[in-house]
C-alpha cells in the first residue's frame, strides 16, 4: 500500500472519529458527568467499593505486617465490613488488587507484589530504548500491557488471575532479553 493511500485512510479515520464525537458530544458529556458525580458522592456501586476498601484497610490496620492470610479477605469481611449496608455485600472481594494484597498479605506481601511489577516496568522501560528494534517494540507493547494491568487493579482484583501472572512472567522474560 502506497503512502498516499495510507494517508487517505488515516485522514478518513480521523474525520470519522471527529464526526462521531461531534454527533455524540452531548451524550458523552452526560455520561461523564454521571460517572464523576457517582465517584465523588460514593453512590451507585462505587459506594459499595468504598465500603469494601475501608474494610480491607481495617483488616490491614489490625494485621499490618503479615495481613489476615492469603485468600482470607472474604472470611474476615463480616468482622471488618460492618458499615456495608446489605449482608450480600459481605461475600464480595475488595475490588482493588492493592487493597486485597495489603489486607491479605500485609506490608510484606504488598512490598513484594509492588517490587515484582516495578522490576518488570524498569526492565521493559530500559529495553524499550534498545538498539534492537524488535526488542524495543516488543518491550514498548508489553510496557503498555503492564501499565494497563496496574491501572485496572485499582477497581478490580487480579492478583490471583492467571493472566496477571502471565503478563508479569512475559514482561520479566522480555526484560531479560538485553542480557
Amino acid at each position: 500500500m502506497g503512502n498516499n493511500k495510507r494517508s487517505v485512510y488515516v485522514v478518513a479515520f480521523i474525520l470519522l472519529a471527529v464526526g462521531l464525537v461531534w454527533v455524540l458530544a452531548d451524550n458523552i458529556v452526560l455520561i461523564a458527568q454521571g460517572i464523576s458525580n457517582s465517584i465523588l458522592a460514593g453512590t451507585d456501586t462505587v459506594g459499595i467499593r468504598y465500603g469494601l476498601w475501608q474494610a480491607g484497610l481495617r483488616m490491614w490496620a489490625d494485621h499490618i505486617v503479615a495481613g489476615v492470610g492469603i485468600g482470607q479477605f472474604n472470611s474476615n469481611l463480616p468482622f471488618y465490613g460492618w458499615d456495608l449496608l446489605k449482608p450480600r455485600y459481605l461475600a464480595l472481594g475488595p475490588h482493588n488488587m492493592y487493597i486485597s494484597v495489603l489486607a491479605e498479605m500485609g506490608l510484606v506481601g504488598l512490598g513484594l507484589f509492588v517490587a515484582m511489577f516495578a522490576i518488570s516496568l524498569w526492565d521493559l522501560w530500559r529495553n524499550s530504548r534498545s538498539a534492537n528494534l524488535d526488542v524495543a517494540e516488543l518491550s514498548r507493547n508489553w510496557l503498555i500491557i503492564v501499565i494497563l494491568v496496574l491501572l485496572a487493579g485499582i477497581t478490580k482484583q487480579d492478583e490471583y488471575d492467571k493472566l496477571t501472572w502471565l503478563v508479569v512472567g512475559v514482561s520479566l522474560a522480555i526484560g531479560r532479553m538485553r542480557q
